[in-house]
């Protein structure tokens, strides 16, 4: 039987806007395999490190996140916890997983806890993803051609693959739909 899996990707720069100092941040949330919410964004303040750059791209990626787990849900599809995140970021993988605020992170005490919840909670497991192998890495700066390509080819490849396989949502508007019966992805 499959599963109705999510599973999402996110990133930022630090600093690269030169009048401002402002990063972008980017996320790409796939639900089984096909991507259904992407977003790249300017952050609205300064970040003071790399890893609270990375950290705000958790936090709003887990904000989207909790909102698609919950459309689902109310959708009657059960999606199996807990939905891996893949970040660049050693450092904010480790404030995602420990306790304790330090004089260099208490600044980032709120996401803090906003991110926390969702751990201790086991909704989401924060993962290590090369930043090659980060596709969310190319909403947020200039990259050469074939890292660009690489993010382009599995963003618009798993679109492709579900049109080969003649996905159709028409199967949503049958009446003898029932989440509980399916198969997942």
């Amino acid at each position: 039987m499959g599963l109705w899996i999510l599973e999402a990707l996110s990133d930022s720069d630090f600093a690269n806007d030169k009048e401002t100092r402002k990063s972008v941040y980017g996320y790409v949330i796939y639900f089984c395999g096909v991507p259904v919410a992407w977003k790249s964004k300017s952050m609205r303040s300064v970040v003071l490190s790399t890893t609270e750059a990375e950290y705000v791209a958790l936090s709003e990626v887990l904000k989207e996140i909790k909102f698609l787990y919950q459309l689902l849900s109310s959708m009657g599809i059960k999606v199996p916890l807990p939905i891996k995140v893949k970040v660049d970021n050693i450092g904010a993988i480790w404030l995602a997983n420990n306790s304790g605020v330090s004089e260099r992170t208490k600044h980032v005490d709120c996401r803090a806890h906003f991110v926390k919840a969702f751990v201790v909670d086991k909704i989401v497991e924060i993962v290590f993803v090369r930043s090659e192998n980060n596709e969310s890495d190319m909403m947020t700066k200039n990259q050469q051609n074939q890292q660009f390509q690489y993010g382009q080819r599995k963003l618009v490849y798993s679109q492709m693959k579900m049109e080969e396989e003649e996905v159709s949502v028409d199967v949503f508007e049958k009446e003898e739909f029932d989440t509980t019966k399916q198969e997942g992805c």
